[in-house]
């Protein structure tokens, strides 16, 4: 009798009726129900459909993040609720020199800067006031990006 067969035995002797593959040391693959893995190729399609986008419709959260990346905000589009505080994060890595300044924003609302940082940097804004909201890097006139607040 080979060494698989003689696993198998023993398995069944042991209440193991389980078949299919098996690796190495005898452990058993088990086989995953249909609906599972059609649930978890959904699951990866909506976060593969998600994240590819330049725009992000962030209106039900309250905190959105956006990268600060060599010449480019990620996402360069937000349309978000009154109250949703905007976390601008530059990457561990270093990388060129960008900030963030509102250019141009909704009336009454005060301008507003960060610092000039390369990488591993953070800053926050809470915006109320509805309207549009222009930012840009002050040293690449490139680097744009647009704000919705409703």
């Amino acid at each position: 009798m080979d060494a698989n067969r003689r696993e198998r035995t023993a398995d069944r002797r042991a209440g193991d009726t389980r078949r299919g593959a098996r690796l190495a040391g005898g452990a058993a693959l088990q086989r995953l129900p249909a609906t599972a893995l059609l649930a978890a190729g959904c699951a990866a399609l909506a976060v593969a459909a998600n994240s590819g986008g330049e725009r992000a419709d962030a209106a039900r959260q309250r905190q959105v993040t956006v990268k600060v990346g060599d010449y480019f905000y990620k996402p360069s589009q937000l349309r978000i609720r009154s109250g949703t505080t905007v976390v601008w994060r530059w990457p561990r890595i270093p990388g060129d020199v960008h900030d963030v300044y509102l250019a141009r924003g909704p009336r009454g609302v005060r301008k507003f800067r960060s610092a000039l940082a390369a990488s591993d940097y953070t800053y926050k804004r809470r915006l109320t006031r509805r309207g549009t909201y222009r930012i840009v890097c002050t040293l690449h006139a490139e680097m744009t990006m647009r704000i919705v607040v409703r």
